[in-house]
Formats: C-alpha cells, structure tokens, sequence
C-alpha cells in the first residue's frame, strides 16, 4: 500500500471505530459521523466532514448551516464560502494550491449536511497559520508575506 493508502485506512479505521461508540443519539454524543480527505500528489487537499442535522442545537438545515457559515466568515480575507451546494460540477483538492486560502463548501438537506473545506495543505497548513498569526500578533496587515 502506497503512503496515501495507508493513511486514509488509518483515518477510515478510526472512523468505524468512533461510529461504533457514538451510541444512541444525545447532547453528548459527536456531531458528526465520518470524514475522508482525498490528496491529489502535489498541493491541495479537500477535507469532508458530515453532519447529522437532528444532533446539532436547533437542528439547523443544511441551508442554515451555509447561512450562518456566510454570516460567520464574510469579513475573512482568507476564508470563502462557496455558494450553497457549490459553484462547480466537480471538486478538486487542488483548486487552492499556491494560496492561503480556504474555500469552504456546503451541501445537504434537513437531515444532513456536508461541509467540505478545500486548501492548500501546506499553504494553508502550519507555516502559512504561524505567518498568518505572526503578522496579527505584530499588528501587520495579515496577508503580509503570505503566497496569494
């Protein structure tokens, strides 16, 4: 099995086993059910996670979640949220790679929701998040020195 393979079993494995403690649903229990990252070789990764709606406070819609995703990051330079169900047919991880941006896209209907976030894995990952904060800490202007 090839790296990639590995680590996706590992992040699948690791899903069963926490569906299959979840239990009957409460206030307690995780929100969300499972999750799968698709790497394409290079830069890039989109990162899924699905909700179950009835499990969230005021068991918001999926349409209400983006709204209030919109609502949440609409001042965020480095932060877009996609037109509800997306703006293209298809997903790429790689759409962001080279930037620090992260794109944030929701699906769904009453009962579920998917929130997929593309980004660039290392852009976006640790060192573009410590120049990000670095320059918010030093009262600079964010994007200073970041690839846009």
């Amino acid at each position: 099995a090839t790296w990639i393979d590995q680590h996706v079993n590992f992040y699948r494995e690791n899903v069963k086993r926490t569906e299959g403690d979840v239990g009957a649903p409460s206030p307690r229990n995780v929100t969300f059910t499972g999750f799968d990252f698709f790497w394409i070789r290079g830069q890039g990764m989109a990162t899924t996670v699905l909700l179950h709606n009835r499990m969230l406070s005021g068991k918001p819609t999926a349409q209400e979640i983006h709204e209030r995703l919109s609502e949440y990051y609409k001042d965020e330079y480095f932060v877009q949220v996609a037109p509800f169900g997306g703006d293209e047919p298809v997903i790429f991880a790689g759409t962001l790679a080279g930037t620090n941006f992260l794109r944030l896209i929701v699906c769904g209907h009453e009962e579920q929701t998917t929130v997929t976030a593309l980004f660039d894995n290392l852009g976006k990952g640790a060192s573009g998040a410590a120049v990000q904060n670095m320059n918010l800490m030093l009262g600079f202007d964010e994007k200073t020195g970041l690839g846009l």
